[in-house]
């Protein structure tokens, strides 16, 4: 399942989550970016959580994580960035993206 999510909700609750978090930041017109993710979301997202950033809050968080760009696709754990992948992209390479950091970690 996705939700969607604000910085400030990132900041109180997710630092302290120790399943791994997908953070999509994406553009209000990025449909195409959003019918990735939800294909992604229903294939894995039994594996990892997957939160949509509101678009309205992407400049600061854009500071905050020191990239600027859409879309981005940010593996989180602990509050801390693991991976990242900038740019369009198709479900398949997502979901590579994501399994091949679950997969590097025993513990997912």
């Amino acid at each position: 399942m996705m939700r969607s999510i604000s910085p400030q909700e990132f900041e109180k609750g997710l630092y302290s989550q120790t399943k791994p978090v997908l953070l999509a930041y994406l553009r209000r017109d990025a449909a195409y970016q959003l019918q990735v993710l939800e294909e992604v979301c229903r294939e894995i997202g039994d594996r990892i959580d997957v939160y949509l950033l509101d678009a309205d809050c992407l400049s600061s968080f854009w500071e905050r994580h020191g990239f600027k760009g859409t879309p981005t696709f940010m593996i989180s754990r602990g509050g801390q960035k693991q991976s990242m992948l900038l740019g369009r992209t198709n479900a398949q390479t997502l979901n590579r993206f994501i399994l091949d950091y679950l997969n590097s970690r025993k513990d997912s």
